[in-house]
């Protein structure tokens, strides 16, 4: 498994879960670092669309404001943007072990 996949969750539309169906994932490296079981204090979800220029600005601005403050994940869910901010989320996600994608393959709405 690749380092995109560990913190990249594609995600095709919305789609129903059964409990049978559901196969937990590995853990991610940020996962892993806070210990098994473990989980952020704060999870910070930003809907993206077409925001390419705005994405590493939010980043650093998240990352001055919670650093070294609390542990956090930021969640960027691109809503099939058509600008590349699809790839500017891969990008800064395997820079940043605290940010994580996910990616509609189209606009859902």
């Amino acid at each position: 498994m690749s380092r995109s996949d560990d913190v990249l969750y594609p995600y095709p539309g919305p789609q129903l879960v059964r409990g049978g169906e559901h196969r937990p994932r590995a853990p991610t490296p940020y996962q892993a670092q806070l210990g098994a079981g473990a989980r952020p204090e704060l999870s910070l979800v930003a809907p993206v669309y077409n925001e390419l220029d705005n994405l590493r600005p939010l980043v650093a601005r998240i990352e001055e404001v919670f650093g070294g403050r609390l542990d956090y994940e930021l969640v960027l869910v691109d809503d099939g943007s058509s600008d590349g901010s699809g790839e500017r989320i891969r990008e800064l996600a395997r820079a940043h072990p605290r940010v994580r994608g996910v990616l509609f393959e189209r606009n859902c709405g």
